[in-house]
């Protein structure tokens, strides 16, 4: 195990709480901090970031690492949650926090970097928080005249203003050769793959697609489209779901059509209708079609209350109510595709092995009954991506328990419903990426990476690797970590043991 010394580290704001010198309107999420008697697995969702490692580091490489495993795994997520003596209120606002680990000859390294975006400085600038988020308001600007102020309470705000954030802290998506940070909005932030460092001004998507807003999960061909859902408010028929088509070349077209079930053969539009019980998802697993049947996996909520319970003074604070808000379940739903040709009130649904059903009504409108993929919870999904939009059997993501306690890697087996589980206490796990091994004809033959937040020991940074196939013990696993030294002590410690994978 090795570390490395770093120059004197400046202590962040938010971590020398003082209650008297917060804001006032954060004083309760400071006290929180403060006193809480919150487990260790929560304390890391309030973690605000001293300073970025703008310069890789190698890391330590328990066990062995696959050459054949090699590339860049870039992660992305709110990672400053206060700015001076002002904090976010809610999960989603922290400005964005860049992440990126080279894997490369059996040697991995680390680096990462705060985006760089326009609200990012204005808020550094004014050492508070001035730009809105989803769940915070700007508090006042100090480099603005009280006339200014005043005037911007009856300014319209437009998507385009330069007071709409561009903090791109949910995802990273290469469009053609060059890569993006991505949120819910219609801006994203150009970021050298290199160095992370921010390229250019925004780019508003409005300006090339009939959309104001889009997700920041688009899904991406082999040969490089990438394709997205945005909404649109300001068109003649009103607001409008849009499929967005980016082609693999840096031009992007104004190419939309309208969401209900879209043939992507000639982007035609079904007329039939579908409908389930009322759910809320943010992220899905896998579509595809068989047998005349669309088959929808997707991590469902049972509403949408999570969005309103993820607020920072929620976590410091959990309850029942948060926690039972959090859970998702992987979910599937059967659509048939030509139901006119059956009778009303028959189940439609007829792959074999599922317990999902669909009934056509007199109207011709399809009720979907859906069916739970495991008994488990499951978030994060991820799937070998050579199977994106075709059958496959295996997922993957991450459990949450006790609330935001996200500890546990798990793999499910949509077939089965069986879900084999990984831990390692006192970490929180991350979204898990699937990298299958060259030659592999099995669907889960490869390895599985993540990176790894210890619960303690803020000054770490580390991500996993194990053999899926099979099995998902940890028949073999590599650990990558890099450490703050403190007074040039090494900080001690071991994650994994490694052993040989199966032959």
């Amino acid at each position: 195990m090795s570390s490395y010394v770093f120059p004197d580290v400046p202590t962040h704001t938010g971590n020398g709480i003082d209650v008297s010198k917060t804001h006032k309107a954060c004083k309760n999420i400071v006290e929180n901090l403060r006193d809480s008697k919150m487990d260790d697995a929560h304390k890391v969702y309030v973690r605000s970031m001293d300073q970025a490692t703008t310069t890789p580091v190698k890391g330590e490489v328990d066990g062995e690492i696959p050459l054949w495993l090699e590339g860049n795994l870039f992660r992305n997520g709110p990672g400053v949650l206060n700015i001076g003596d002002t904090w976010y209120n809610h999960l989603f606002d922290g400005m964005a926090v860049l992440h990126k680990f080279t894997i490369k000859g059996g040697e991995a390294f680390y680096r990462s970097r705060i985006l760089e975006s326009d609200t990012y400085k204005k808020n550094t600038a004014a050492n508070r928080i001035v730009i809105d988020e989803f769940g915070t308001r700007a508090y006042p600007d100090p480099c603005k005249t009280i006339l200014q102020r005043f005037m911007s309470k009856f300014s319209g705000l437009q998507l385009d203003s330069p007071d709409v954030s561009d903090n791109c802290s949910v995802s990273m998506c290469y469009f053609s050769d060059q890569l993006f940070a991505m949120t819910e909005t219609s801006l994203m932030r150009r970021v050298d793959p290199e160095t992370l460092h921010t390229v250019g001004g925004r780019t508003n998507i409005t300006n090339y697609v009939a959309v104001n807003m889009a997700t920041a999960h688009p899904h991406v061909d082999p040969d490089g489209t990438v394709y997205n859902m945005g909404t649109s408010f300001t068109g003649n028929k009103g607001p409008t779901y849009n499929i967005i088509k980016f082609p693999p070349k840096k031009t992007l077209p104004d190419v939309v059509v309208k969401f209900h079930v879209i043939r992507r053969s000639d982007g035609q539009l079904l007329e039939t209708k579908y409908e389930a019980d009322t759910f809320f998802f943010f992220h899905s697993i896998n579509a595809y079609e068989e047998d005349g049947q669309i088959v929808i996996d997707l991590c469902c909520f049972d509403d949408g209350a999570v969005v309103n319970q993820i607020w920072l003074e929620n976590i410091t604070n959990p309850t029942e109510t948060f926690n039972k808000a959090i859970q998702a379940t992987p979910r599937r739903f059967v659509l048939p595709l030509n139901p006119q040709k059956s009778p009303a009130g028959t189940n439609l649904v007829t792959l074999p092995g599922t317990k999902c059903r669909s009934t056509r009504n007199a109207k011709g409108v399809v009720h979907c009954h859906s069916q739970d993929l495991s008994q488990d919870l499951m978030e994060m999904p991820r799937i070998n991506y050579r199977f994106n939009g075709k059958k496959y059997r295996y997922g993957y993501g991450f459990i949450p328990t006790k609330g935001l306690n996200c500890g546990t890697l798990c793999k499910v087996d949509a077939e089965t419903g069986e879900t084999r589980k990984w831990k390692m206490p006192g970490f929180q796990v991350s979204e898990p990426v699937f990298v299958e091994r060259p030659g592999a004809t099995e669907e889960d033959d490869g390895a599985l990476i993540a990176s790894l937040v210890n619960e303690k020991e803020q000054k770490e940074c580390c991500f996993y690797t194990g053999w899926v196939h099979y099995t998902f013990k940890p028949v073999r696993t590599y650990e990558f970590r890099y450490m703050y030294e403190r007074d040039r002590r090494p900080i001690p410690g071991s994650l994994f043991t490694a052993s040989r994978p199966p032959s």
